[in-house]
Formats: structure tokens, sequence, C-alpha cells
């Protein structure tokens, strides 16, 4: 990890437009700053949005285990497949769990799909050997019953004829709702969690990389160059007036 001088940085977010500006300090003193464009600063920006995804992920998953708790039932030996799918109950708790776990597949599978705005996605190929399967999984979900509906097997209502007993019998009509809220893969060899860490673990090596070339290339340049270009935000040049 890159080790740089501490630095002190405030936000201000304008509630009505959503305009986000960083006022930064070093010791007190207000930081000029430049905004860094071309191949590398773009890379770096979208590698640092995909941490912030994986983190999010991550956050996600830790939060729905904490709410879920132990697992309730013990994987057959020698089983392929250790997932506890989780059958949905009532209150605001389970549907919380459900909607941490669904976020968390959204927001993995998004560093993987195509990023015309980033400009920068992950490839399946940087994922380990072992974790490959896990991941397609994940995909699978993602594809199958949070981004798209009713495909795939992992989603249904089909309706049932339910008869009454002899000799009044009645008729109900039953949706046999078979619908995934939540997969609890805590007992598999690679959990959903293992995968998560280990893509973000990428991301940050990728993203330190992009950060020591950028300062290579500001380096070429003489320091009153870049103090020349330099910024202040609206916070810098109300107290610089």
């Amino acid at each position: 990890m890159l080790k740089l001088p501490d630095l002190d940085e405030q936000i201000d977010l304008c509630a009505l437009t959503g305009r986000l500006d960083r006022t930064y300090r070093h010791k007190g003193t207000i930081c000029p700053k430049v905004a860094l464009d071309g191949h590398i600063a773009i890379q770096h920006s979208g590698y640092t949005l995909i941490d912030l995804d994986l983190e999010d992920a991550q956050e996600y998953l830790k939060e729905a285990f904490r709410l879920k708790g132990e697992r309730t039932s013990i994987p057959p030996p020698n089983a392929k497949l250790h997932d506890e799918f989780v059958l949905p109950t009532e209150g605001p708790v389970p549907r919380v769990i459900k909607a941490l776990w669904i976020s968390a597949v959204i927001i993995y599978a998004k560093c993987f799909a195509e990023a015309k705005g980033r400009r920068v996605k992950l490839e399946k190929r940087v994922i380990p050997a072992h974790m490959r399967a896990c991941h397609d999984k994940i995909i699978k979900y993602r594809n199958t019953i949070v981004a798209h509906a009713g495909e795939g097997n992992l989603e249904s209502a089909l309706p049932e004829l339910v008869i009454g007993p002899r000799p009044e019998p009645f008729y109900w009509i039953k949706s046999n709702v078979k619908r995934v809220e939540f997969v609890d893969d805590r007992n598999e060899r690679v959990t959903f969690q293992d995968l998560v860490k280990a893509v973000h673990k990428h991301v940050i090596e990728k993203r330190e990389q992009h950060v020591r070339r950028l300062l290579e290339d500001v380096k070429k340049t003489p320091l009153d160059t870049w103090y020349a270009r330099a910024i202040l935000s609206p916070v810098n040049k109300i107290e610089s007036a």
C-alpha cells in the first residue's frame, strides 16, 4: 500500500443539486488540486468505483449474516452444493436480509458488466480458478432472479388445483411459489464472501498500481506548471478571499 502524508478532507454536498466538492488540507493549510485526465486517470477512476462497490457488497453480506444468525441446517456429506435456500417469512428482518443479499448480488455482478460510463470492468479471468464456480453461481442468481423476471428455474408461481376431501369437495387455486429470497452459503468450500474479498483484493492492487503510475507521470511536469493549472474549490475561494 502506497504511504503518503496525512491529508484532511472536507466534503461539501449541495442537497438541492447533488453537487459535491472536496477541500483538502495538510497541517491546516488548504491544498490546491488539479483534475487529471488521460488513460491512466480514467482507469484509476473505474477501479476506484469498483473498489467501493465491492466494499459495499462485503458490508451487505456481513450485515445479512449477522441478522440471519447461525445456519440452521448441516449439509449432507459429500454434497456438491451446500447452499441453504431460505424460505421467506413475515416481518421486517427477513426483508432486510433479502434486500442486503440481493444488493450484494447486484453490486458484485455490476463490476463485471459493460461499463460505458466507467470504461473499466472486471473480467472473469481475474478470479482465482477455484472460485470461478462460485462466481458463475452468483452471476446466475443475478441473471435469473435478481435482474430479470422469471428466467430459469429459480423463480416461478405455477397455479395448482387443490381439491377438498369427499363427500363435499371444494376447489382452491393456489400458487406454488418458488422464489429464492436469500442463499446462505456459509458451508460452501468457497463462499460468496470469500469471492468478494478475493476480487476486492485484486481491485485494490490494480488501483494502487494506477496511483503509482499517475504519480510517476505527475513528477515529469514542473511543480510551477501544476500550481498554474491548480483550481480552488468553492470553499477554498471563500476562505482565500
